[in-house]
């Protein structure tokens, strides 16, 4: 069965930011399980860490996902970041290989940042209420001009340029492929398969955090998004998110 019917679509050719503009139907009373947003331009779109998120109009695929995962307690839901990252990094990589997840959910090729997701949520007492799955993937775009750090498109990758319905089409594929999974309980296999996608996830590489920069590897994320590194001293650490970056 075609994807798209099972979500409602809706396209938009600028919005202030689509995260934003699903907020304002959700309240208003519009049904948000299964509300697709999609918009050309964002005025305001913004990233994990409140930047700008910089698009050229037309170019990129800019969407927000509602969905009520009514189902997952709250204390796990890291698992639907998993989910996500992994619908969107294996969707870029059905394209052209080598894209990966940087803790908590970046998608990068190379050293060099492809996609953004954002993640907003409302909570019961002991389980996920709402959703809202905000997802900038930067597709077409030849060139960046702001400060963003390190951004890449597809179209600067493998120098084609892409139709993005089409790529959304295939993230929602894959995105219902991995939500089964998470509505089946299958959460070890939802959490292997997102530490075998880990940027640098083996070997020695630069980390900094409050108290400066140290070497570490990777050896678990924990159900509840928690970053377990091990530094040169054996010693193991371990970070939530924003306290600990990966030095590029």
């Amino acid at each position: 069965m075609d994807c798209f019917q099972s979500y409602r679509i809706k396209h938009f050719d600028t919005l202030d930011s689509t995260n934003a503009e699903a907020h304002r139907m959700v309240a208003s009373g519009v049904d948000g399980n299964g509300l697709l947003l999609w918009a050309d331009y964002q005025q305001a779109g913004r990233g994990q860490t409140g930047n700008h998120w910089e698009s050229d109009a037309g170019k990129n695929l800019l969407l927000t996902l509602c969905v009520r995962p009514t189902f997952l307690q709250s204390k796990n839901q890291f698992l639907l970041s998993e989910v996500v990252s992994l619908a969107a990094c294996t969707t870029l990589n059905d394209q052209v290989g080598g894209f990966v997840v940087k803790w908590p959910n970046d998608i990068y090729y190379d050293v060099k940042k492809v996609c953004g997701i954002l993640i907003e949520l409302t909570l019961t007492s002991a389980y996920v209420a709402q959703s809202f799955i905000g997802i900038g993937i930067n597709v077409n775009q030849d060139l960046f001009n702001s400060d963003a750090p390190n951004p890449v498109s597809l179209k600067q990758i493998t120098g084609k340029t892409f139709d993005r319905e089409e790529l959304l089409h295939l993230f929602l594929h894959y995105f219902d492929y991995y939500y089964n999974k998470l509505e089946r309980c299958q959460y070890q296999h939802i959490r292997q398969e997102y530490k075998e996608m880990l940027f640098r996830r083996d070997g020695m590489h630069p980390y900094r955090d409050a108290n400066g920069l140290f070497l570490a590897q990777i050896v678990d994320v924990l159900q509840d998004g928690h970053l377990i590194l091990r530094d040169e001293e054996n010693r193991e650490r371990r970070y939530m998110f924003k306290e600990v970056e990966c030095v590029l």
